[in-house]
This record gives C-alpha cells, sequence and structure tokens, in this order.
C-alpha cells in the first residue's frame, strides 16, 4: 500500500476501517484499482467522452461524404479493448449440404431436450 502499510498490519497497527478507506479511495493509478479493472482505468471518463465525440463526428464526416468512395473511420482505440479488424475470418467455409445435415441435426437435438429426450410414449 501507499502508505507505508502492509496486509499483515491490518488489525494490529491498520484498523478494518482504515483499511476499507484506503482500498475504497485508492487513485485510479493504484496497483490496485489497475488489478481489480484492468487497463481501461488508465482513462478518465473525460477522455471516454472525448474519444467518443471524436468518433462519431469521424463517422458524420463519413457519412456526409462520398461513402463508396472512402473507407468508415475507424474509431479511436481505448486502453484495454482489442480493436476489430473487418478482414479476420473466423473458423472455416462448410459446403451447403453439410452445414444443413448439422443444422438438422442441432435442431433435433434441442427438441429431444425439451420433450424430455427419447422417452417411449407406451
Amino acid at each position: 500500500m501507499d502508505k507505508g502499510f502492509l496486509l499483515s498490519d491490518v488489525p494490529d497497527r491498520v484498523t478494518w476501517r482504515a483499511l476499507m478507506a484506503m482500498v475504497k479511495y485508492s487513485p485510479r493509478t493504484s496497483a490496485l484499482v489497475r488489478e481489480m479493472f484492468g487497463e481501461r482505468v488508465e482513462w478518465s471518463v473525460t477522455d471516454h467522452l472525448l474519444a467518443g465525440v471524436l468518433d462519431y463526428s469521424a463517422l458524420i464526416a463519413w457519412l456526409n461524404s462520398d461513402t463508396k468512395k472512402n473507407k468508415r473511420p475507424a474509431p479511436i482505440p481505448r486502453p484495454g479493448e482489442t480493436p476489430q479488424s473487418d478482414d479476420k475470418v473466423l473458423g472455416t467455409a462448410v459446403p451447403v449440404k453439410d452445414f444443413q445435415r448439422l443444422w438438422d441435426e442441432n435442431i433435433a437435438r434441442a427438441t429431444q431436450s425439451t420433450d424430455g429426450g427419447d422417452q417411449d410414449a407406451g
């Protein structure tokens, strides 16, 4: 802790109430807050709002331009977020007949689980 205390000092040198106050009012730059909330605390609320304003301004300018010629503007990357790429392909292509078979199997499996399985009506 930045006050010179260790966690082992509780409750002898530091009260539980003081520890709670230190945790509750830790600055955004503290190791505790970074561990709890990740990289997104690097930016203040103002920084996030300003990035949103810039993103929407760029989007409005793009919409008012020739959108067929210009590429849609990318948002400003935020800390802790991985940028999305348009050229990522997830998975592999499946032939239509194989997809139809997989689809039918999944529908049959879902129907069985909602109907109670393979029970005989007899």
